[in-house]
């Protein structure tokens, strides 16, 4: 019993205010869940920038991926004649 009246005054604490840390919320009535998710042309805009803003970095590991597995499929499919 005494335990869990430890627990229950420590859940109870604040955190610990940091000076010159600004703290800021948002009110529970102000948020919306999945908001952003019907709300279509938000999203094709956001995921159209995400493309263009990442192409150049991954446009040559993705080449490399699909140059390797192409040729890994028709190295194998040339050792499965040969064994014929």
């Amino acid at each position: 019993m005494l335990a869990a009246t430890r627990v229950a005054r420590m859940a109870a604490k604040a955190p610990p205010k940091v000076r010159g840390q600004v703290e800021r919320s948002i009110s529970p009535y102000e948020q919306t869940l999945f908001g952003d998710l019907m709300d279509v042309p938000l999203l094709l805009t956001k995921a159209r920038r995400k493309v263009e803003d990442n192409f150049l970095s991954v446009t040559p590991g993705v080449l490399l991926f699909v140059g390797t597995v192409t040729w890994g499929n028709w190295y194998h499919e040339k050792l499965a004649r040969e064994q014929r």
